[in-house]
């Protein structure tokens, strides 16, 4: 029997069968300053003493490590498919004390781990809170990459994350992604079970976070065969995405038709797939939740640096949005 989450978009064939939960997934109350993620006691992570001594400092500043900045900032894009390098450069990214790595399952022996960036001052309540996550389908290899492009650039640009706490994922199908495959190694489709009940225990890892971190903003980073360009899905009318995508232009190739997407305006589609992450991410509360497409066929190095680069805009202008004055 298939089941699905109660409220959500009703049962489909695409839920597996029923399993439990084999990892602990550990629980985190919603913070409300960017200091709060590298405080709280509830946290189950793995983190050096160089991280614990810095977050116990009493002005909360994280500290900028600048020689491991500079070895980030020199680090090639990873490779396609190499689950090998993403695991090494997240053990990279745990010895830094701006950074904090939560454990959050483990999935046929490979860590899931989410990386979590705080504002360049802790202190402050935070503007945004974005949750990015890649590799939901394991043979579109650039958003992995472009997550991890990411963080390198926040880590040697801290200005970026003014007032911007960032959670980034990196691989949410391990499987599929070591074995360069869409469907994990159980053969479902993630990407068309995060309503399912049942659904597999990497997309439960995944809620679990979303839930913890409670963002306003999640970008999920995807590939298309069926595009000529960068595109972005929106789960609800999402104005500023028109700007974003044509200053994109400029400098990648951006997608104005789909043949499987509603065009909206250059650039940005809908879509009603059922059980899609950047639709249970809207359902249970983030504000924006996009899909980013990178043109598949195009080179593997223009496809990670177009994700990445949208991916970051999109953030800013989020940020500009959630700090706009609420029209009476």
């Amino acid at each position: 029997m298939l089941h699905a989450v109660q409220g959500q978009l009703g049962t489909v064939s695409t839920c597996p069968p029923a399993v439990a939960l084999s990892h602990p997934v550990p629980t985190l109350s919603t913070p409300t300053s960017c200091a709060d993620h590298y405080q709280s006691g509830s946290v189950q992570a793995v983190t050096g003493p160089a991280y614990v001594a810095s977050a116990r400092r009493a002005s909360g500043q994280a500290l900028i490590d600048l020689q491991a900045a500079a070895r980030l900032k020199a680090q090639d894009v990873v490779a396609p498919n190499r689950l090998d390098q993403v695991l090494a450069r997240v053990a990279e990214l745990r010895r830094l004390p701006q950074v904090h790595v939560e454990d959050i399952g483990v999935v046929a022996g490979t860590l899931m781990s989410v990386v979590h960036l705080g504002c360049n001052d802790p202190t402050k309540p935070p503007k945004l809170r974005v949750f990015i996550a890649a590799g939901v389908h394991g043979n579109e290899a650039a958003g992995p990459a472009a997550a991890l492009l990411l963080v390198n650039r926040l880590l040697v640009h801290p200005e970026l994350r003014e007032g911007v706490e960032f959670a980034v994922l990196p691989v949410v199908n391990p499987t599929g992604y070591a074995a360069n495959l869409r469907l994990n190694a159980d053969q479902h489709d993630d990407n068309r079970t995060f309503h399912c009940f049942n659904a597999p225990k990497e997309v439960k890892f995944v809620r679990a976070a979303l839930k913890r971190v409670a963002p306003d903003l999640v970008i999920d980073l995807h590939a298309a065969v069926s595009s000529d360009g960068f595109f972005a899905i929106e789960s609800t009318p999402t104005p500023f995405l028109d700007d974003v995508l044509k200053r994109l232009a400029a400098d990648f190739r951006v997608s104005d038709a789909s043949r499987i997407y509603r065009r909206r305006t250059t650039g940005v589609f809908t879509s009603n797939n059922p059980g899609t992450l950047k639709g249970y991410a809207h359902a249970h509360g983030a504000r924006w939740a996009v899909t980013l497409e990178a043109p598949y066929e195009h080179d593997y190095q223009e496809q990670v640096k177009g994700l990445e680069q949208l991916a970051r805009n999109i953030v800013a202008a989020a940020k500009r949005e959630a700090a706009a004055p609420v029209a009476a």
